[in-house]
């Protein structure tokens, strides 16, 4: 039997825009999206991750990211998910500092925003060029990539500014989910057609027995070089969307017999105070569907809506137009070629016992997730950049380099490193004693890899 992945999605928390009311509206709906996500963790089961389609901020500010990153702790405890390592965030506009756009970044976004968009791919290759500190494109997005960091959701390589998370049907089937960054020309002249992809971002590659789904904050709509992505984003199955605060969901299908679905999130947390734009969120289930000799993804949709006379969350019936609380789509999947399989085992904690080289330098091969624990650990609790490069020196893992990035930079790097090397061990016990005493975790490496 082939396994069902859920998600809890939302868009739009604007963290920070409640001003410094503890007990305000906005503070109060979110609260009561913990209290309504234990209760359809009840009925729906644990969930996979939870699926931020941008904007978690209000104004980009370290404050706001932090603040989002206790709630986001609370909510993944509701459904039974790791936030060390199933959370998933793209960046939205109100993520970027605008406090940090200077004259040199202003001058950049005007450049791409005016020429003409088959030269828009070169002008954004000569940018990326340019060493990554000192790239006037990226220092608004500062606070936004430490924050995502601590979930292994920083664009990196940067040249590409997205990520992805590979999630298995069963042995012969997968989807994977690839998280697309918007905001990489973003001021106080954002409009449509005005936003920029390039083409690093909207092409991938097909794979047999894949099926893709994007995360990207603004609808196609909103991009100067909308028409060239729109023809590779069609490759994704699923495309989730934010920014317009408006949920809708629907499926397309191209001339050609391809079949879509588009999830327009709406806001969980709009600025508006009982205005057009309810507080939404969802439930999204994906699931292996089998027709005679097709294959299917089935998608059921768990649409949550504010209802105000009750100050709580209820299915949004209105939005469905029946009188169930979810909505199910069956989309065809040509790249799903090989026949069903046995659910595959989930992955094993223990360590593989054959060394792996890699990059010149022998070590253990480790389960993912306690890398992936570790480095959540020291970008949530080292909260200031020197205690983090004071660890980072003490253990030796500052890379070698003629030039001096910014910390972050450097600290990415540092931690690109420590997995190909031997202070794993080293480094999870220099980060533990920041770590709260009841969220400490015991050391899953092994002393001999510490390099004491």
């Amino acid at each position: 039997m082939s396994r069902i992945h859920t998600f809890v999605h939302l868009s739009d928390i604007h963290f920070g825009q409640e001003g410094g009311s503890a007990h305000g509206p906005h503070q109060t709906v979110r609260r009561e999206i913990v209290r309504d996500c234990k209760e359809r963790f009840k009925t729906l089961g644990k969930a996979d991750g939870i699926l931020i389609n941008g904007d978690v901020a209000f104004s980009g500010k370290k404050e706001q990211f932090d603040r989002s990153a206790e709630w986001i702790e609370e909510l993944a405890a509701a459904v039974g998910c790791s936030v060390q390592t199933d959370v998933q965030v793209i960046p939205g506009n109100h993520d970027v500092d605008r406090s940090q756009i200077d004259y040199f970044c202003e001058t950049a976004h005007e450049r791409l925003r005016g020429i003409d968009p088959d030269k828009l791919d070169g002008e954004l290759a000569k940018m990326a060029k340019a060493k990554e500190e000192s790239n006037p494109l990226l220092v608004k997005l500062q606070n936004y990539r430490i924050f995502a960091s601590r979930y292994g959701c920083d664009f990196n390589p940067v040249e590409r500014l997205s990520w992805r998370k590979s999630y298995e049907f069963d042995a012969n089937h997968r989807i994977e989910i690839l998280g697309l960054t918007s905001v990489l020309v973003c001021d106080g002249n954002d409009a449509k057609d005005k936003m920029i992809l390039g083409s690093n971002q909207y092409i991938f590659d097909r794979a047999d027995d894949v099926e893709f789904f994007v995360m990207v904050h603004h609808p196609l709509s909103w991009f100067k070089d909308q028409h060239d992505a729109q023809r590779y984003l069609d490759r994704a199955r699923v495309l989730l969307t934010g920014h317009e605060h408006v949920q809708r969901i629907n499926k397309e299908c191209s001339l050609g017999g391809d079949e879509f679905l588009r999830v327009y999130a709406g806001a969980t947390n709009p600025p508006e105070i009982g205005g057009a734009y309810p507080y939404r969120y969802s439930w999204l289930a994906f699931a292996l569907h089998i027709e005679g000799d097709k294959q299917f993804i089935r998608v059921t949709v768990y649409p949550r809506v504010w209802e105000h006379s009750r100050t709580e969350f209820v299915a949004d019936k209105n939005l469905l137009n029946n009188n169930n609380e979810f909505t199910t789509f069956d989309l065809f999947c040509p790249s799903y070629k090989k026949p069903h399989a046995v659910a595959a085992a989930p992955p094993t904690p223990s360590r593989s016992a054959s060394p792996v080289a890699k990059e010149g330098v022998m070590t253990e091969e480790f389960n993912a997730q306690d890398i992936q624990r570790l480095q959540y650990f020291f970008w949530s609790y080292l909260d200031e950049w020197q205690d983090r490069i004071r660890i980072l020196v003490a253990l030796d893992l500052l890379p070698d380099t003629k030039n001096q990035p910014v910390p972050h930079t450097l600290e990415r790097l540092a931690l690109d490193r420590v997995k190909t090397g031997d202070k794993l061990h080293a480094l999870w016990e220099a980060v533990m004693p920041h770590v709260p005493a009841p969220k400490r975790m015991p050391n899953p490496f092994p002393a001999s890899q510490g390099g004491k």
